[in-house]
């Protein structure tokens, strides 16, 4: 049986931003069939696979284009964490790490000179989720750099305040100088999350923006978001190849990020990974799609086996 919604390339056009991408071949690709047992799914004997399946051709080629990006030294991986690298879970809690990615990333520390991670949470909380040394955590959008972030008794009295309004039909987060309104598991998810909006429509504070994500509402500092992050790692580090992953809307920041570094003639390649909620608007944003966060782990799998090898003559 053939596995669901694994690779694909988007048919919508190109934002005005980026050009064509070189090499690009015409029409849908799908992932084959993957053996049962596939290695690349195992946890904790992975390493990483010496070798993909052969009957993976789509997943091969966007690994063979990732490689390429990617021999562009320094070089730097980028990804998203929830729904990317981590199934999406029915509280910000719950989410763990995809076990065939952990090897995995801990390879790619070895293999690269920046493996990032970039995500709405804390960036504290998003090292305790992972626990690898060696990764650059970024949370809150690109505000929060390894723990280095300051909460806003603004922030503070906002979540009291919509506490009180809401009662039990959200549940919030404060996260230093931002705030997340989840209404995942709500009764009625479209009355929660219109009732949400009405509430911070005209109290978002000033130098705070309104934003929203997969069934939560944020409200973060302006300027803070994935595209300026990966701006910065891009000049921090001197990259001149960089690879991002991400499935959500705050992700397509960093994908116009991506095609502005190519504009600019560095390397880059921005890969949706795509699930039951995620927008078309990210879809389209992206380079290339991937169908789920197994087929996320398989990729990177593939690039860690490549990276590691050194290049022919």
């Amino acid at each position: 049986m053939a596995c669901p919604g694994g690779l694909q390339r988007r048919t919508r056009q190109r934002p005005a931003l980026a050009g064509p991408v070189r090499g690009r071949r015409p029409g849908p690709l799908r992932r084959a069939d993957t053996p049962a047992g596939n290695p690349g799914l195992r946890a904790p004997r992975l390493r990483f696979l010496r070798r993909l399946p052969a009957d993976l051709p789509a997943v091969n080629d966007l690994i063979a284009r990732a490689v390429a990006v990617l021999r562009n030294r320094p070089a730097g991986l980028i990804s998203d964490f929830d729904g990317t690298l981590s199934e999406i879970a029915p509280t910000p809690e719950a989410a763990r790490l995809h076990p065939g990615c952990r090897p995995v990333l801990r390879a790619l520390t070895a293999a690269l000179e920046l493996v990032a991670l970039v995500s709405g949470r804390s960036a504290a909380d998003l090292k305790a989720k992972v626990g690898l040394p060696g990764i650059l955590y970024v949370g809150l959008h690109g505000a929060d750099w390894n723990g280095e972030r300051s909460d806003d008794p603004v922030i503070t009295r906002l979540a009291q305040w919509l506490k009180d309004q809401l009662g039990s039909a959200g549940r919030l987060e404060i996260k230093g100088p931002g705030l997340a309104v989840h209404y995942r598991g709500s009764a009625d998810p479209v009355e929660a999350r219109r009732r949400i909006l009405g509430l911070l429509s005209d109290r978002v504070p000033p130098g705070y923006v309104l934003t929203e994500g997969k069934q939560v509402v944020e409200v973060r500092p302006a300027g803070a978001n994935k595209g300026e992050a990966v701006r910065r790692l891009i000049t921090g580090f001197g990259l001149r190849g960089v690879v991002y992953l991400g499935d959500d809307l705050t992700d397509v920041d960093a994908f116009r990020a991506v095609m502005e570094w190519r504009v600019q003639g560095g390397a880059g390649l921005s890969v949706a990974v795509a699930g039951p909620e995620t927008p078309p608007e990210v879809t389209a944003a992206a380079d290339e799609v991937l169908g789920s966060v197994a087929d996320a782990c398989r990729f990177l799998n593939g690039l860690a086996s490549r990276l590691s090898r050194r290049p022919g003559p």
